[in-house]
């Protein structure tokens, strides 16, 4: 990989103040980043990266307070994690999965606890939604419906294709 003279890092966060449009922090990772962020009211931000990591920031700071391994691969991380009930669910595809993980503590330290990991949710670009205690969402072509606290399978519907699912309804 070459870099810009002077510069090592191509994963990039950077927190905007909207009151002054000044830079709070920048966050830089060795690895590119393919994930959206997920911002929570508990100011925390999940990303995403080649570098297989999920990562929660400090949405104050850009420290990283915590990562995991389970549900990222090295070719693309493009789902956006999902929070649910203190909880975040993220998956991506190139068979790796699906996992959640438990939320514990606060802004000055984050702990993990994995939940599960499943095959069921190889959500390759996206599309995966929370609705009540179901997930849903593509894996590898097929639409599923998980039970969010347990990863067992709900539903399956054979889709065309991997598309995007942009809202699901009980």
């Amino acid at each position: 990989t070459k870099f810009a003279s002077g510069r090592d890092k191509v994963g990039r966060i950077e927190a905007i103040s909207v009151e002054t449009g000044r830079t709070v922090f920048t966050y830089e990772n060795r690895a590119s980043n393919y994930s959206p962020v997920l911002a929570t009211g508990g100011g925390l931000l999940f990303n995403g990266g080649m570098d297989r990591y999920l990562r929660a920031l400090d949405a104050d700071n850009g420290q990283v307070l915590w990562g995991n391994a389970a549900s990222a691969n090295g070719t693309a991380n493009c789902s956006s994690p999902l929070e649910w009930r203190g909880h975040v669910f993220s998956a991506s595809g190139y068979g790796t999965g699906g996992a959640l993980v438990k939320l514990s503590g606060g802004r000055t330290g984050v702990t993990a606890a994995l939940v599960y990991q499943t095959k069921d949710m190889k959500s390759h670009h996206g599309g995966m939604v929370i609705d009540g205690d179901h997930l849903y969402g593509t894996d590898e072509g097929v639409l599923k419906c998980l039970d969010v606290a347990t990863g067992q399978r709900r539903l399956l519907f054979s889709v065309a294709a991997a598309a995007q699912l942009p809202f699901a309804c009980r």
